[in-house]
């Protein structure tokens, strides 16, 4: 009950932190989050010295939002007035509520398999698919959302420029496959290490669970930048109807490997979402507007062919070193991303766009 006051003063800061995306003053922004961040954790180290228990957790997030409004509202000029009509009110309304139904949809598809399983198969198994779910999409949202708040003001500027919109969606896009595919390798090639290493061996029965959540996580980035295409392109009604058919699909998925238990499930929910609903998402961003489908195969050929090549040295290649623990996830994790490049630069193409990403990133600086 108490947490459930985090919501007004989180929406309290949704103006100022839009305004500041939409100014691209990222280093403001980051610079807040970390202040906030900082704050919320003394906070709670503080409290639970003093002996609060788990409300330590509470007080720490309530000081998080507090000073990250404050922080949000001191970097931006502009001030709430009295409400006035505007004659595009309505346009903006209709947009906000497509974009508000398609995160309910996006919800609906990242909790129905916890519910299935839970229904299905019962809490220990619960237990081991959401502490695997967890360590899969938590660190692949804190390093899309960064990615994510850079791409879609910097689409919707550059929508009128169909040539540098491509160009910008293209390098925005590989940088964050670059920064993903890796780790994804890592984790599948490795689960059992990481598991061990991370929660334990009581934890182990999560690996092959944790394993096929990762091949879902391949496509994470390329799902995303659906999202990007369409919101930025003011195509946020054929954004909904995608995101409410793939999370039809997705639930359906959930329910058919039901059938063969936990791992079942996380088996279809990595393939339905790798084999139908990402492509249908791109499929849909990209039937109009200035990023074509030659465009996503040109770029996607030979991230597929270099993971590839670098899952099959992370098998095979590793499988007699002698290395154990942290020191082989550091190992594999160096090797992954090494490879991942190293394949990649082989294209003419590659090193072109890898160049202009460079060139990119200084003028976003």
């Amino acid at each position: 009950m108490v947490l459930a006051v985090t919501l007004p003063i989180a929406g309290i800061s949704i103006v100022p932190t839009a305004l500041l995306a939409r100014q691209m003053r990222f280093v403001v922004t980051a610079r807040n989050e970390i202040v906030a961040s900082f704050c919320g954790a003394a906070v709670t180290i503080v409290c639970a010295l003093k002996g609060l228990s788990y409300w330590s957790l509470v007080a720490g997030q309530l000081a998080n939002l507090v000073i990250g409004n404050i922080l949000a509202w001191s970097a931006v000029k502009w001030r709430p007035s009295r409400p006035r009509h505007f004659a595009t009110i309505w346009n903006d309304v209709k947009f906000g509520a497509n974009i508000t139904l398609s995160n309910l949809a996006t919800f609906v598809t990242t909790s129905a398999d916890n519910v299935i399983v839970g229904l299905t198969t019962g809490k220990v198994a619960l237990g081991l698919y959401d502490r695997s779910y967890n360590l899969v999409v938590r660190p692949i949202g804190q390093l899309m959302a960064p990615v994510s708040r850079i791409a879609v003001p910097l689409l919707s500027r550059l929508v009128d420029e169909p040539d540098k919109y491509r160009s910008a969606y293209l390098q925005i896009v590989r940088t964050a496959t670059i920064l993903l595919l890796p780790a994804m390798l890592v984790c599948i090639s490795n689960a059992t290490t990481l598991i061990g290493v991370l929660l334990g061996p009581r934890w182990l029965g999560a690996a092959p669970i944790f394993s096929w959540l990762c091949v879902g996580g391949l496509a994470s980035g390329i799902y995303a930048s659906a999202f990007w295409l369409l919101i930025s392109q003011d195509r946020a009604q054929e954004l909904r109807r995608l995101a409410f058919l793939a999370a039809v699909i997705n639930v359906m998925s959930y329910f058919i490997g039901a059938i063969w238990g936990v791992i079942g499930i996380a088996i279809a929910a990595s393939l339905s979402f790798v084999f139908l609903t990402t492509p249908l998402l791109l499929f849909g961003a990209t039937r109009r507007g200035p990023v074509r489908r030659r465009d996503l195969l040109s770029f996607g050929t030979p991230f597929v062919l270099a993971g590839i090549a670098a899952y099959a040295v992370l098998v095979f290649g590793f499988r007699q070193v002698p290395l154990q623990g942290v020191l082989r996830l550091i190992v594999v994790t160096l090797a992954s991303y090494a490879l991942v490049v190293g394949f990649c630069l082989i294209s003419a193409e590659n090193r072109r766009l890898f160049s202009r990403t460079t060139q990119l990133l200084r003028d976003l600086r």
